[in-house]
């Protein structure tokens, strides 16, 4: 979670492109918690792809912003039905 509070603090520092990194990272890291055990990493996960679609389209990648978002609603889903 460090890493996804990193990001939202970079960016309000106006350091986009760190944040984007710093959220990149974080998405990554927890793919390969979820991985392993979904069932206690997928809502972090989800949180850092809606985290990695905000910078996205703050950055003006909107179709990488889109992507990063349905798999987060797709998780939330399941979450939810769970």
């Amino acid at each position: 979670m460090s890493l996804n509070n990193l990001s939202l603090h970079l960016s309000d520092l106006g350091h986009r492109e760190d944040a984007l990194t710093s959220i990149q990272e974080a998405v990554e890291f927890h793919r390969k918690l979820a991985a392993v055990r979904p069932a206690a990493f997928n809502l972090d996960l989800a949180d850092s792809l809606n985290n990695l679609s905000l910078h996205l389209s703050d950055l003006g990648h909107q179709e990488d912003a889109l992507t990063a978002i349905q798999e987060a609603v797709e998780l939330y889903q399941k979450l939810a039905a769970d």
